[in-house]
């Protein structure tokens, strides 16, 4: 007898891999999922290597290829891909942890720095940039300025960054120039490290102002329409910087303040005034009552400080009077560049005054519509505490261990100013105040 069985046939990878037939695959997929055809390994399946589901570090070496790490670092977080070792080291054992910026932005980990200042030194941690680089940028800094306005070191009032170059343009409006003034400031005490350069013109080759370092001078004026600022920093010590004011004032030909604890002083050119369409006799100050006198060639108001509608704040340490000039307007119907004439007056009183021994220190005068100067003090030695018996010897010679009564004024008083005494130096000399010096008293 014959017994006569039907076969149906099953589909077949010959022609087909990479495909899906239905009751089976010929897809790689099939290993995972465990429906292969039953001839896939024979036509299709071309590798000894298993196939798995896990994410794999063969090309991924430096990588993240998702759900695993094949980055050096995973052998510190314990997120290496299975077959790390494999493919991304020689050796299949864990090898010692580096150091890592991770949690550590801004400290130095032994053999190598997660500060910034690593990538100006090349000492920075393997994952400095995946952790700390974006989180530390260098801020953009410097740029073109016109007529007044502010500007600050990077980062302001926070630390400014290491190895920083910020160059700024300042350009006053047309036949001005510009006043620079730093409000605050605080740098390296190094000066060669972190330094401020203001130069006279419009770049870094013109001459220059000063070099402004820690606690250095605060207040300049261009002599054209230019003035440019150059800030740069090392990579050691770093600080919160500087806050600076600049704005365009009149050049000394057409007007200037003078400025000293005894008045205040205003200066203005008739020929300037003319080419705006105004002359002496029709200016005034906030207190209408309050006129200047009239030469042939300048205008000048000249009054205490506290008087004529003077506004008086402390800004940053420093008193500051302001005030305002105006113009009745012409009965003559004449034709002027302004419809309302007002012009700022400004003056910024330095919180230090020199005295030298009987002799009154002339305030620092260099001055437009905005002023600075200092509060003229006097400063007198007398031989008992009576402070009645004044000496009026020139030098004031004295033994050592002697008593001195000495006595500090201000020229005019102001009983909401307090006076202090903040350096006092004797010598040998009474001609050289610096080769050897004896400090009585030193910054307070």
């Amino acid at each position: 007898h014959y017994i006569h069985v039907s076969h149906t046939a099953q589909p077949s990878c010959r022609l087909n891999c990479g495909s899906d037939l239905g009751s089976c695959s010929c897809s790689s997929s099939c290993n995972y999922n465990g429906n292969c055809c039953r001839d896939y390994h024979y036509y299709c399946y071309t590798t000894d290597y298993p196939v798995t589901a896990e994410q794999s570090c063969r090309d991924y070496c430096g990588g993240y290829p998702g759900g695993c790490s094949c980055y050096s670092d995973c052998e510190y977080y314990g997120s290496c891909c299975h077959d790390y070792y494999t493919y991304c080291q020689t050796a299949n054992i864990p090898t010692t942890a580096e150091p890592s910026c991770r949690y550590n932005c801004g400290t130095y980990q032994g053999s190598c720095s997660c500060y910034s200042s690593c990538e100006y030194y090349g000492n920075c941690c393997h994952d400095y940039y995946s952790y700390c680089g974006s989180s530390t940028p260098s801020e953009s800094c410097g740029g073109s300025l016109f007529s007044s306005g502010t500007f600050s070191s990077p980062n302001y009032p926070s630390y400014y960054n290491d190895n920083s170059y910020c160059v700024w343009q300042l350009r006053a409006s047309h036949n001005q120039r510009i006043y620079l003034v730093f409000t605050f400031l605080q740098l390296d005490t190094c000066c060669s490290c972190d330094y401020i350069s203001v130069y006279d013109g419009p770049s870094v080759s013109s001459p220059r102002l000063a070099k402004v370092c820690n606690n250095g001078s605060s207040a300049f004026f261009s002599t054209s329409e230019y003035m440019t600022v150059v800030f740069q920093t090392d990579g050691s010590v770093v600080a919160r910087g500087f806050t600076a004011e600049f704005l365009s004032s009149l050049k000394p030909n057409s007007g200037r303040t003078d400025c000293s604890s005894d008045s205040m002083n205003i200066i203005l050119d008739r020929a300037y005034l003319s080419s705006l369409g105004y002359d002496g006799h029709s200016l005034y100050l906030r207190d209408p009552h309050c006129r200047p006198q009239i030469s042939s060639y300048n205008v000048v108001f000249s009054f205490p400080l506290n008087t004529c509608g003077n506004y008086r704040e402390v800004v940053n340490d420093r008193i500051v009077y302001t005030n305002n000039i105006y113009a009745y307007s012409s009965t003559y119907g004449e034709i002027t560049r302004q419809s309302q004439f007002k012009m700022n007056v400004t003056c910024i009183m330095e919180k230090d005054s020199i005295s030298q021994i009987m002799y009154i220190a002339d305030g620092e005068l260099n001055t437009t519509v905005t002023g600075s100067g200092r509060y003229n003090t006097s400063m007198d030695f007398y031989r008992s505490g009576s402070f009645y018996d004044k000496v009026t010897t020139f030098p004031y010679v004295v033994v050592l261990n002697e008593y001195l009564y000495v006595q500090v004024n201000l020229r005019r008083g102001d009983s909401t100013l307090v006076l202090f005494i903040d350096t006092c130096v004797t010598s040998p000399s009474p001609f050289d105040f610096h080769s050897r010096p004896y400090f009585l008293v030193k910054d307070g």
